[in-house]
């Protein structure tokens, strides 16, 4: 018979069998990593599209530090281990908290540490201020900061090649950029200090990636304002298939000169490929079928990038046999094709019920065809 446990004994060391003479109600964890506690974050933090993914991590570990006693707040070397990233991500994230309003910073001189405060908040107002630049703050509840003077980037001199020599937040930020980014949705204090750190050309570069990707696959993108400041802080390299906003506009000047062109001849509006290829290899409707929902598995498998250079550009011309011809508009449409040519096959063999292979070949519309 299992010896009853004395009432001061720690329940959670306890054996399975010394469990049952206690109180029906009693609470017990059997799971050690949970006896370590728990960080309760606020919501409007942990779920708020506006506060990077890494400024709310941060802010839950500065609460859990925060909470735990006899203990200060760690500096940005405990930070960047228990995060898994870098010190110059750290600053980022702490920045990106203080401009917000949720965390403030008291600088107390050169190589002393710093005090942090959490502010305590309400969560609508701080986004109001956020948004208007407003520099009052509510009351607060400061936490200690054992800290060492700020990190430099690990790549220095290619940031210094980036950024703007002026390093005093957003006072002398260009205004053309600023108000670029408040027009994607960034707040203006948040938008002045990144333009004041990078240039033009970079602002300018990772806002348009977001307009393309915007032109792609509308609303692909659900939190514009974070999209775009992460690509400007992080670099991003250019999404798939990107066309510069100068080339995409030309080719749509293109476009437009074409069909000018169409009807000041006076002739009528210009067919599409597919309407045109259609009557051309007089398509019976069981081809026309098969290749939208070739189409359609297309677009639901593929890249966005590959959907869009072949939708309305591709039709099966002849589905007999074991060889299933597809026409293209364009050679970018068979190049996009060609490169999934067993992916393609493996969706036709399961459409037609017996296997088959591809074969593409560019038909391109002639100029003058209406």
């Amino acid at each position: 018979m299992s010896k009853i446990p004395s009432p001061k004994a720690n329940v959670n060391d306890l054996e399975p069998s010394q469990l049952e003479p206690l109180e029906p109600n009693t609470l017990i964890i059997d799971n050690p990593a949970l006896r370590r506690g728990f960080t309760a974050v606020p919501n409007y933090i942990l779920s708020n599209p506006s506060v990077s993914f890494g400024a709310r991590l941060t802010y839950s570990l500065l609460l859990s530090y925060a909470w735990k006693q006899n203990s200060c707040f760690p500096g940005q070397d405990k930070l960047s281990s228990d995060l898994g990233v870098n010190k110059r991500s750290v600053v980022r994230y702490l920045q990106e908290l203080e401009d917000l309003g949720f965390i403030k910073a008291k600088r107390r001189g050169l190589g002393q540490t710093n005090v942090y405060h959490i502010l305590d908040v309400d969560p609508d107002k701080i986004f109001n201020q956020a948004r208007s630049d407003n520099s009052s703050s509510p009351e607060v509840t400061p936490v200690s900061h054992q800290e060492v003077t700020p990190v430099s980037p690990h790549n220095k001199d290619q940031e210094d090649s980036e950024e703007n020599n002026n390093s005093s937040g957003g006072a002398n930020a260009p205004l053309g950029v600023v108000e670029l980014l408040k027009m994607k949705g960034i707040p203006e204090k948040i938008s002045q200090r990144l333009a004041s750190r990078y240039n033009r050309q970079r602002v300018e570069q990772k806002a348009d990636y977001y307009d393309f990707e915007e032109e792609i696959n509308p609303g692909k993108i659900k939190n514009p304002p974070g999209y775009i400041r992460r690509a400007i802080e992080e670099d991003w390299g250019p999404p798939a298939g990107y066309k510069p906003k100068e080339q995409r506009e030309a080719e749509q000047a293109e476009k437009e000169r074409r069909r000018l062109q169409v009807e000041q001849a006076g002739a009528a509006p210009a067919r599409s490929w597919l309407d045109w290829i259609v009557e051309t290899h007089q398509a019976p409707d069981e081809l026309v079928n098969l290749t939208n929902k070739l189409e359609e598995v297309i677009r639901e498998e593929q890249p966005p990038e590959v959907y869009s250079t072949v939708a309305s550009a591709m039709l099966i011309v002849d589905a007999e046999g074991d060889q299933v011809k597809i026409a293209l508009a364009s050679k970018s449409a068979r190049s996009a094709l060609s490169a999934r040519a067993d992916e393609v096959g493996a969706v036709l063999t399961s459409l037609l019920g017996r296997p088959v292979e591809v074969a593409f070949q560019v038909i391109e519309k002639p100029f003058d065809a209406l």
